[in-house]
């Protein structure tokens, strides 16, 4: 034992000089002839860049892994330029609008895009049987091979026609005054199950005026669908968002049976409220009137509110104050998304004194 380390001596004599120096180099007159190293010389870290490029470039897996990374940095330098310039060139030369499903605008395209010719030549469609306010030259009738209508009862709803949507996920292109048009309609993912959607109009111009009359069109072919209807409106969910439910034909009001004197007082106060706008504004009054109507199921509430509503030109807001989940915060934010000219009907208002009496 004591023999093997006398001769171990003369080969860690060298070692421990060079790591005391802070460098390792192996001289072979320092060594014994008798002790072989596999690999004598000299070894150092590389103190300059051209130096440890060369000491990188030696190490072979290293060089594969830098490889792949310049070359694939490369390719998403690549893309990110396609990319920009695609969406460069399209911001030039074409006009891309959104619409979405919580919007009124919406329901003017979807309309608008029921009644155009082209679209019978389009293959893929959602088949609904919701009107959309839409007249019924924009809807299709079913019928049997011997030209009958088919009726399909629902409860108390029959249906015969059917309207022609753009289907989710799918781009459709058409020709619209000498102008391409590209439409896709695509559905918004939620947890919370939401309904919302979007459609995407994209048109070939430069002048945003094409798009103003596409809209203006859309906008005017759906109330002239409406001239005899009135659009109803309720909460979407937990969101705070006004969603189109249904379009109902407007009731005479002397279809409405009612204590002498009463409907032409409501009729002409509310037609005086609409004109007195300025009055409150320079008072600074909200500018808004309430109506407390009370009496017995059927006797004629509802009624009255929805032939005030045609008579006016408004639309309805329903706001239920049963609903679950609506305290004081989301009454406020329904409130404030209703438009200037409205009718915003408080259903169950007896609910709110609720929890007040069980508390006593």
């Amino acid at each position: 034992m004591a023999s093997s380390v006398l001769q171990l001596a003369p080969l860690l004599q060298p070692l421990l000089a060079a790591l005391k120096n802070g460098s390792l180099q192996l001289d072979n007159s320092s060594i014994p002839s008798n002790i072989t190293l596999s690999q004598p010389g000299s070894f150092e870290m590389p103190t300059d860049v051209s130096s440890l490029i060369s000491f990188i470039y030696s190490l072979g897996a290293l060089r594969d892994w830098l490889k792949l990374i310049v070359f694939g940095g490369l390719i998403e330098l690549c893309r990110r330029l396609y990319y920009h310039y695609y969406q460069t060139f399209i911001d030039q030369f074409f006009i891309t609008a959104n619409f979405e499903s919580e919007d009124m605008a919406f329901s003017w395209m979807m309309h608008w895009l029921s009644t155009l010719p082209q679209w019978r030549k389009v293959r893929q469609f959602t088949v609904s049987t919701g009107n959309w306010g839409l007249d019924d030259k924009a809807s299709v009738v079913l019928e049997d091979d011997d030209g009958n209508s088919e009726f399909i009862n629902e409860g108390r709803r029959t249906y015969n026609r059917v309207n022609y949507l753009p289907s989710m996920s799918t781009s459709y292109s058409l020709w619209y005054k000498r102008r391409w048009i590209t439409i896709s309609h695509v559905k918004e993912e939620s947890r919370w199950c939401s309904d919302k959607s979007t459609l995407t109009v994209t048109i070939l111009s430069r002048d945003r005026s094409a798009l103003d009359s596409l809209i203006l069109e859309a906008k005017r072919s759906y109330i002239g669908a409406l001239n005899d209807k009135i659009d109803i409106y309720v909460n979407d969910g937990f969101s705070g968002d006004w969603r189109h439910v249904a379009s109902r034909p407007k009731r005479p009001l002397k279809s409405i049976i009612l204590d002498a004197g009463v409907k032409e007082l409501v009729l002409d106060d509310a037609k005086d409220f609409l004109r007195s706008k300025s009055w409150y504004a320079d008072r600074g009054i909200p500018f808004r009137r309430g109506y407390l109507l009370h009496g017995a199921p059927g006797s004629g509430k509802t009624s009255i509110i929805h032939s005030l509503a045609g008579e006016l030109g408004l639309n309805i807001y329903i706001i239920s104050l049963s609903k679950t989940g609506l305290d004081d915060t989301a009454l406020n934010n329904l409130i404030c998304e209703l438009p200037e000219q409205c009718i915003a009907l408080m259903e169950d208002i007896d609910a709110a004194f609720t929890h007040g009496l069980i508390a006593k």
